[in-house]
């Protein structure tokens, strides 16, 4: 068929749209946040495209409602979504995700030579590829793990004298109260005595805990709150600190490993270089020395994926670069990356703004990469708000035409020239209009700034800046040149440290009896527990929680305002709260389905029993 052919989809809030997708096409769906836009692309056609494509081959699972009344036209669908391809594994690093490092570790392997050879004596061919791997047993550098780096906690600062108990270490540290209530109860003896006081051996399970040699996990300690929190993120650096390992001096390999090199480098400093240096310095390599023929046809191998990750402007990261500081866009064209080496034809790919991050010197490449994998034979549906991608489109599907119960239906589909010419799209009204008419400037002169000097964090080369105070600063440059590590990495933690000890003092922060508060909103999801959501997370529904208990169907059950939570006494007990049932398939294949039990409500029946104004809980 030449059409995805979809009728009466109601999903979310889709208002029983129906609709013909051309296929072989680059389809752009756009419209205002919340218009329906994600619930279209991803929670329709790409679901429903996976789950045909595992029921055709014999995988008569049960994934729920059906929330449409008939598609056609589907084929295996692939998504690349922000949300789905986050991930955390700090040992993940650009270099093990696009198979760099593993070409790397066979092209040392058979072309490297020993620069100490009374060090070393083995012979090329008797030199395992998994010495070079930080990842292996036999390559990492044992004293970090192959992290390259190592942690420490800095107790002096944490005990501040010989008084302080072992409560007040753990508040001190940012422990909540229901891990004081776990920690009392396991350490009762001590809990209320001062750490000093303690037993050494007591002390030592405090900070770094104790493994469990069934579970491999560590108990709740010092140094786990504080690694916890570093990994959120959070302002811990006065606690807790990263520093390079001395044993590798960073580069994360043994010494073995390091004592082999090519052009005098070893591994580790090659993973260390932008990826546009690696190719630069392979480009070099080949020229200048006389390679077997395995080495040159791998490191030809090798340039081809360079060549491929710079033309998707990732050439500024290193094959160190961690996966999880990877921003949504980078991340995003890592895993765009591996689409357009598999060749594979007859799919349908959906990405959620696959530009986004992104100079506008940097994008058209990203559109090029994305008409090549239309080119091989597949359908591309984007969601973007993006001008150059909405302009690049075979086809546009706008949906809205406000966000919510105002949104849902769709707008207009067809071509860029005749989408400009609709009145009804809030979205092609913006496409040609100058947005800076909207703003006044505040022409209004101010002395008071905020500066940094001698930022050298990441990629910053010691560089001094002056942020005006009381007014909105844009910080601009391509993907890479450092405004994330400037502003989140080095201004945010200073502030934060400043903010909160008065006695921390850094000569190259000044400004700060001007700032009583900073507040930074980041990229990361609202929340710790998978079920908070924006009501949760701003406080409202404790009030909601409140207004329930109060009533007399909830007095007379003896229900508390915590029997209105879908985080504990009120949740159902089938799905804990989250409404849905999750179907797992093996290979981080995951489903989900409307709760059965609660219908989705999240909530048990006792709870649902309540009523406000004729509503239940769920009905707000």
């Amino acid at each position: 068929m030449d059409y995805i052919q979809i009728e009466n989809a109601y999903i979310n809030n889709l208002k029983n749209i129906s609709i013909e997708i051309p296929k072989n096409k680059f389809i752009v769906i756009t419209g205002i946040s919340g218009s329906g836009k994600s619930s279209l692309a991803f929670d329709l056609i790409f679901e429903e495209g996976r789950k045909k494509y595992l029921q055709s081959i014999g995988m008569a699972l049960d994934f729920g409602t059906d929330y449409y009344t008939n598609i056609t036209g589907l084929s295996p669908t692939v998504a690349v979504k922000q949300n789905l391809i986050r991930q955390s594994n700090p040992r993940s690093t650009v270099g093990s995700k696009t198979g760099l490092l593993n070409k790397f570790c066979l092209l040392f392997a058979n072309e490297g030579s020993y620069q100490d050879s009374e060090s070393f004596s083995l012979a090329n061919d008797d030199i395992n590829p998994d010495i070079f791997s930080y990842l292996s047993p036999n390559g990492m550098c044992f004293d970090c793990a192959g992290t390259g780096k190592q942690f420490h906690i800095h107790m002096e600062n944490i005990i501040s004298s010989k008084t302080v108990t072992v409560e007040q270490v753990f508040q001190q540290i940012g422990s909540t109260k229901g891990y004081l209530n776990l920690l009392q109860r396991k350490y009762t003896a001590y809990f209320h005595e001062a750490f000093s006081n303690c037993p050494i051996e007591i002390q030592n399970e405090l900070i770094y805990g104790v493994v469990d040699n069934y579970s491999g996990k560590t108990s709740y300690c010092i140094e786990r709150v504080l690694h916890n929190r570093y990994l959120r993120n959070e302002d811990v650096q006065r606690f807790y600190s990263q520093e390079i390992c001395e044993s590798c001096n960073g580069y994360r390999i043994c010494d073995e490993a390091r004592m082999m090199k090519i052009a005098n480098l070893h591994l580790g400093e090659i993973a260390s270089m932008s990826l546009i240096k690696v190719k630069e310095f392979l480009d070099n390599y080949i020229e200048m020395n006389k390679l077997s023929a395995f080495g040159t046809e791998l490191s030809r191998s090798l340039i081809t994926t360079l060549n491929s990750l710079i033309h998707i402007k990732l050439g500024h990261l290193t094959m160190y670069r961690e996966i999880p500081t990877l921003s949504g866009g980078e991340l995003q064209r890592i895993f765009l990356y591996d689409h357009l080496e598999s060749k594979l034809d007859s799919l349908i790919y959906v990405f959620d703004e696959p530009t986004s991050g992104l100079h506008e010197s940097e994008k058209q490449e990203i559109i090029e990469s994305l008409q090549s994998i239309k080119a091989h034979g597949n359908t591309v549906l984007i969601v973007s708000h993006d001008k150059k991608i909405i302009k690049a489109a075979d086809h546009i599907i706008d949906v809205g035409t406000n966000a919510g119960d105002l949104g849902g239906e769709i707008v207009y589909q067809g071509s860029y020239s005749e989408f400009l010419n609709n009145r009804h799209s809030l979205t092609s009204k913006f496409l040609d209009y100058d947005m800076t008419k909207s703003f006044k400037k505040n022409k209004q002169k101010t002395k008071d700034t905020l500066s940094i000097s001698n930022a050298n964090r990441n990629n910053l080369k010691n560089i001094s800046i002056e942020i005006p105070i009381n007014r909105l600063v844009g910080i601009a440059g391509v993907s890479g040149s450092g405004k994330s590590t400037l502003i989140s990495k080095t201004l945010v933690p200073l502030c934060k440290e400043q903010l909160k000890n008065s006695d921390f003092s850094n000569p190259n922060i000044k400004g700060m009896d001007k700032i009583q508060k900073i507040i930074e909103i980041s990229q990361a999801p609202i929340g710790r527990k998978a079920n908070s959501n924006p009501v949760t997370y701003i406080g409202l529904w404790d009030k909601i929680r409140e207004l329930f208990a109060k009533q007399p169907q909830a007095v007379k059950e003896g229900l508390k305002a915590g029997d209105f939570s879908f985080n504990s006494n009120g949740a159902c007990l089938s799905c804990k709260g989250s409404g849905v049932e999750d179907i797992s398939i093996g290979y981080d294949i995951q489903f989900s389905k409307t709760c059965p039990e609660c219908n989705g409500t999240r909530f048990n029946s006792k709870t649902l029993q309540v009523l406000y104004k004729k509503k239940i809980l769920m009905m707000f």
